[in-house]
C-alpha cells in the first residue's frame, strides 16, 4: 500500500492481519510489521539480518509514501498517509542537518528551532490529511504522494551513501590508508559493481551496443555531473573557490584516465572497432596496472601536493 515499498511488499502473515478487514487497526498492523511473512522459514543468518534491519525498515516505511496502482484505491490508507506526512519533515530535517549544512548551523538554538519547525510542520500536515480525507476513498491529489516518495527515496539514498563513506573513512583511519586509495579501491568498486553487473546482463541479452554506451555514459555522469554539482555545492556551502589540492595520486588518476581512453581508441581502431579478446585483456591490464601503481605510491611515497 502507500506505506509499503514495492520491493518490500510482504504477504499477510496468517493469524496476524485479516486481509478482509479494512479497519485502521488492521492496516496499521500490516504496515508496522517489519519482517517478511516467511520469516520462520528463512535460514538463521537471514533471520539475523532481518532483525538487524527492523529499525531502518520501520523508519523507511514511516517516511516514504508509495502509490501502487496494482492495489485497491492505489493503496490509499488514511492513517498511514497521516503518519508519513507527520514523520517526513522531521526525517528531511535530520538528513539535511547530518549531511548538508555548514558547522555554524549546529548551534543549539538553531538546532532546536529547525527541529521544532519540522515537527510542527509534520504534525500540521498529518492532522490536515487525516481530517481532510476519507478512509475508504483516495483523495484527488493521491498521485502527488508518488513524487513525495521519490524525493524521500533520493534523500534516503543520499544519507545512506554518506554513512557508507563515513564507514570507509573510519577503515582508512584505523588501517592508515589514504583517502585517495580508499576512493579508487573500495569506494570505486562499490559504485562500479552495480554498473558492471547491469552492463554484463544487458550484453548477454544481446544488446551489446546499449551495454557499450552505458559503460561510457555512467563514468561521464559521475565525472561531469558529479564533479560539477559537487563543485557548485562546495563553493556555495564550504568555501569559494572550493579547495581541491592536487596530489600525486590525483595526478596519476588523471593520467591513467586520459591514457586509458587513448589506448582504448587505438586498440579498437586496430581491430576495426570490434571488442575482441585483445581489447578486453588490454582494458583489464590497464586497470590492474592503475591499482598497482596507486598502491605502490601509497606504500612507498608520501602523497603530497603536486
Amino acid at each position: 500500500n502507500v506505506a509499503l515499498l514495492s520491493s518490500d511488499r510482504y504477504a499477510i502473515y496468517a493469524g496476524r492481519v485479516d486481509a478482509a478487514d479494512p479497519s485502521a487497526h488492521a492496516q496499521m498492523g500490516q504496515f508496522l510489521h517489519p519482517v517478511p511473512a516467511d520469516m520462520e522459514y528463512l535460514p538463521l543468518h537471514d533471520r539475523v539480518v532481518e532483525v538487524i534491519k527492523i529499525p531502518a525498515v520501520l523508519l523507511l516505511k514511516l517516511s516514504v509514501p508509495v502509490v501502487d496502482r496494482g492495489l485497491p484505491n492505489s493503496g490509499w490508507s488514511r492513517p498511514i498517509a497521516s503518519i508519513q506526512a507527520a514523520v517526513a519533515p522531521v526525517a528531511v530535517c535530520s538528513f539535511v542537518y547530518l549531511h548538508a549544512l555548514p558547522p555554524w548551523c549546529y548551534q543549539p538554538h538553531v538546532l532546536l528551532a529547525a527541529f521544532g519547525a519540522a515537527l510542527a510542520t509534520g504534525l500540521a500536515l498529518g492532522f490536515g490529511i487525516y481530517r481532510a480525507t476519507e478512509g475508504g476513498k483516495a483523495p484527488a491529489y493521491h498521485h502527488v504522494l508518488a513524487y513525495v516518495g521519490f524525493a524521500m527515496s533520493v534523500l534516503w539514498i543520499y544519507a545512506t551513501s554518506e554513512e557508507i563513506v563515513n564507514v570507509i573513512l573510519a577503515f582508512g583511519t584505523v588501517f592508515d590508508v589514504g583517502h585517495t586509495v580508499l576512493g579508487i579501491t573500495i569506494l570505486a568498486v562499490g559504485i562500479g559493481m552495480q554498473d558492471l553487473v547491469t552492463n554484463v546482463g544487458v550484453a548477454r541479452a544481446g544488446l551489446a551496443r546499449m551495454a557499450a554506451v552505458a559503460c561510457v555514459g555512467a563514468p561521464l555522469l559521475n565525472m561531469l555531473l558529479g564533479l560539477g554539482l559537487a563543485a557548485i555545492a562546495g563553493n556555495l556551502v564550504v568555501a569559494s573557490p572550493y579547495p581541491m589540492p592536487m596530489t600525486q595520486q590525483l595526478v596519476m588518476c588523471i593520467m591513467f584516465l586520459a591514457g586509458s581512453v587513448v589506448v582504448a581508441l587505438l586498440v579498437l581502431a586496430a581491430s576495426d572497432f570490434r571488442g575482441g579478446t585483445v581489447f578486453g585483456i588490454t582494458m583489464v591490464s590497464l586497470y590492474l596496472a592503475f591499482i598497482g601503481v596507486c598502491l605502490v605510491n601509497q606504500a612507498f611515497f608520501q602523497d603530497t601536493g603536486a
